[in-house]
């Protein structure tokens, strides 16, 4: 990063696709916990209802 001479001509296009492919993983996961969540909050609010 230091010197730009030892710097790859597609540094910055490696970059972004290595940012973008993580910021796409930590949206799925993010989602998926949601889904998650929700299911199990549904659960519970059932058994709250029966008691």
């Amino acid at each position: 990063m230091a010197n730009p001479d030892h710097v790859t001509a597609d540094f910055q296009q490696v970059v972004g696709q290595t940012m973008g492919t993580t910021m796409g993983a930590l949206l799925g996961i993010g989602v998926m916990l949601f889904f998650v969540a929700a299911r199990n909050g549904r659960k519970t609010i059932e058994n709250k209802m029966r008691h």
